[in-house]
């Protein structure tokens, strides 16, 4: 599940990255993607009351990113809620999150 709001400055979306515990099995999770150069462990899922993983970053809005999953044994996986998916350099797929309709007035996408 991805949720999106804006911030208070209208211009930023946070983004909230939900998982279940299956997704994870046994290993760690960080979202890796255009927004941060592909670099694993900047944006990490972390354990909620719920039973369910979550991870968040704070986007511009206005455009789409390219994003997926990467567990700590190597493992990419795309989010089944992404906005689309792409072809990528590397013979698979990227996820999709776009925030296109997403500015100062407009409501989250």
């Amino acid at each position: 599940m991805i949720a999106c709001e804006l911030d208070e400055s209208g211009h930023n979306v946070i983004v909230t990255f939900t998982v279940g515990d299956w997704v994870l099995d046994g290993e760690q999770l960080c979202v890796v993607g255009d927004f941060n150069d592909w670099q694993a462990g900047q944006i990490n899922f972390e354990p909620r009351s719920t039973g369910r993983w979550q991870a968040t970053a704070v986007l511009q809005g206005g455009r789409s990113y390219r994003f997926r999953y990467l567990r700590s044994d190597g493992t990419w996986l795309n989010d089944e809620a992404a906005h689309g998916y792409a072809d990528n350099e590397h013979g698979g797929q990227d996820s999709i999150l776009n925030l296109t309709e997403t500015g100062p007035g407009d409501p989250p996408g």
